[in-house]
């Protein structure tokens, strides 16, 4: 019995630390997104996701949401939450210009909550995705004051 729990908690940590590799990687892109688009005047950017469809044999969940202090990147096991990564996402760029960053977090009807800028033409936002989904990408919409970002399938 010991050797069993041993080795479920070698497992676990095994997957939350490629979950945590996943949610790194995908947290460094979506501050590329949202920086490139802060360099715009205007206009969209996207970026086609390509990550592990697996961590340790298990599928996945990525999720944006938010805390107190700043937006965050979710990434964990469904059916088993606890066992997951959280990265905070830092927007690292200085403009000026910019006022203000927020993510497109659709909730029904996959289009932005009202008052966020929308994402690309041929992308359909998405609160988050599965490991293995495809076409998903990162997008930013910027109108040279604020900035809509987001998770988004592309649509053909």
């Amino acid at each position: 019995m010991i050797s069993l729990t041993v080795g479920n908690s070698v497992f676990n940590d095994s997957t939350t630390s490629g979950l945590n590799n996943v949610a790194q990687t995908l947290a460094s892109e979506v501050n590329t997104v949202v920086t490139s688009a802060g360099m715009m005047q205007a206009g969209s950017v996207y970026h086609l996701v390509n990550i592990p469809s697996t961590v340790n044999a298990r599928g996945y969940a990525v999720n944006l949401s938010s805390d107190k202090f700043s937006y965050i990147l979710i990434v964990y096991i469904p059916g088993n939450p606890q066992i997951k990564a959280v990265v905070r996402l830092n927007f690292g760029f200085n403009s000026s210009s910019i006022s203000g960053i927020a993510l497109c977090q659709p909730v029904k009807n996959s289009l932005c909550p009202q008052g966020l800028l929308p994402p690309p033409k041929s992308v359909s936002p998405t609160s988050g995705f599965f490991s293995g989904s495809r076409n998903i990408v990162i997008w930013a919409t910027t109108n040279g004051v604020n900035i809509t970002a987001g998770f988004g399938e592309l649509q053909n």
